[in-house]
């Protein structure tokens, strides 16, 4: 489920919680959400760990001024949520949800970024992060997506969302391109799109390997998950 976050609508599910609890938990409580905040700003990032800090619920496990240092924290926590920013030295946002998937980690990760433009949103959210916030929001719509990415949502900053579906699909993907994907997703082949679209089947194929191109995908079966992850934007 997909929520835009600008118009945040509450976490209608429980939010469950993995092991290690703070020292100051009640019996009567639910475990406390645990967090890892990066950001290579040290101001920004020790501010925001601070308020998090103070937030019912929430235990912060560390800080990372970099993207090596996210992991290692990562990967010595395992922490329910990796707040992060985008830009920070080292290797990337693709890089780190790569080495999540591969080694079957269940943090989840919420950027939290200045980026608003369509071409480095999509990139993001196409590597597979669960959640994309833009730093101008307050602290309590912060809040309220680092808890709805914990209960297995995905945000998208209603600023962003609104680029991403102008930007759709002259800037993105052509019309035709577009039926192609529809397509795909719905379990056809080649050979049968190209019968219900009048094309021939190097047209199809050809069209494809443009569609993976823009959408940085490197399989047809990365391509459909894409775009099932992402509904809305493919008016699937």
């Amino acid at each position: 489920m997909r929520i835009k976050l600008g118009g945040l609508t509450p976490c209608r599910s429980p939010i469950r919680f993995r092991n290690a609890v703070r020292d100051d938990y009640k019996g009567d409580m639910p475990p406390p959400l645990r967090l890892v905040v990066a950001d290579d700003h040290a101001v920004l990032r020790q501010g925001l760990v601070g308020m998090l800090s103070e937030a019912a619920n929430v235990q912060v496990l560390g800080q990372a001024g970099n993207w090596s240092s996210l992991r290692d924290l990562i990967e010595k926590h395992h922490p329910d949520v990796a707040v992060s920013d985008l830009s920070m030295p080292g290797t990337g946002i693709v890089e780190l949800m790569d080495w999540l998937r591969s080694t079957s980690r269940t943090t989840r990760v919420l950027t939290l970024t200045m980026h608003e433009d369509p071409v480095n949103a999509r990139r993001t959210l196409a590597a597979g992060v669960h959640g994309y916030c833009l730093k101008s929001r307050s602290f309590e719509e912060l809040l309220a997506a680092v808890n709805a990415v914990a209960a297995g949502r995905q945000v998208i900053d209603e600023i962003v969302a609104a680029k991403l579906s102008a930007d759709r699909p002259d800037g993105l993907l052509t019309p035709r391109e577009l039926d192609v994907l529809r397509l795909l997703v719905a379990g056809k082949s080649s050979k049968q799109i190209a019968l219900d679209l009048g094309l021939s089947v190097k047209t199809i194929d050809n069209q494809r390997t443009s569609i993976m191109q823009k959408l940085d995908c490197h399989s047809a079966t990365e391509l459909v998950r894409y775009a099932l992850e992402h509904p809305l934007e493919f008016r699937l």
